[in-house]
């Protein structure tokens, strides 16, 4: 499963949503199913730079969580293919 929060923050590493993060989310589902193998997060974060904080950096940051209690053969390789493929994806570019 591959989750995206498009611009709205919600999956960054600092959004909390009533005191938990979606880290924590994530692994209280996979304490409970057993059907989903991975959870890819995709967020983009962006950094103020320059001397009076007037310019924004985005970046591309992704998180990989894996159901350990699930049965999966192919789940070595599905690991090294997400990295792979999101350590390759172009930087942001955002419009406002």
């Amino acid at each position: 499963m591959i989750l995206c929060d498009g611009g709205c923050d919600v999956l960054s590493e600092k959004h909390r949503i009533l005191n938990y993060t979606a880290p924590d989310i994530i692994k209280a589902y996979f304490k409970n199913n057993k059907v989903i193998d991975f959870v890819v997060i995709l967020y983009v974060d962006e950094q103020t730079r320059g001397a009076f904080g007037d310019r924004s950096v985005w970046t591309l940051k992704y998180s990989m969580y894996i159901n350990r209690d699930h049965k999966n053969t192919l789940l070595e390789l599905i690991t090294k293919l997400m990295y792979g493929t999101f350590s390759n994806v172009p930087s942001p570019c955002l419009f406002r």
